[in-house]
């Protein structure tokens, strides 16, 4: 089960039938204080706040992969650096 705050409402997202993209579909690795799009409807007849999902990407996800990169890529440039001694 997903739950996001957005504008101070708790909401249940309901996944079944949404598109993940990449690593988002592994619920377990979503934490607390991640950015999560959702692309989906509220679900005006639930007795809870719903989101029905049609599409769930977490931009964490991508700003820890594009942050990772970098620091792969600073890491060979030191090690290229420090090679021309």
């Amino acid at each position: 089960m997903l739950t996001v705050k957005v504008w101070g409402i708790v909401f249940t997202v309901n996944t079944s039938g949404t598109n993940f993209d990449g690593r988002a579909k592994d619920l377990s690795l979503y934490k607390v204080g991640d950015s999560v799009d959702i692309k989906g409807d509220i679900d005006v007849a639930a007795s809870t706040p719903t989101i029905n999902a049609r599409s769930i990407k977490n931009q964490t996800f991508k700003e820890n992969r594009e942050n990772e990169k970098k620091s792969e890529n600073s890491s060979k440039n030191k090690k290229k650096d420090s090679g021309r001694n």
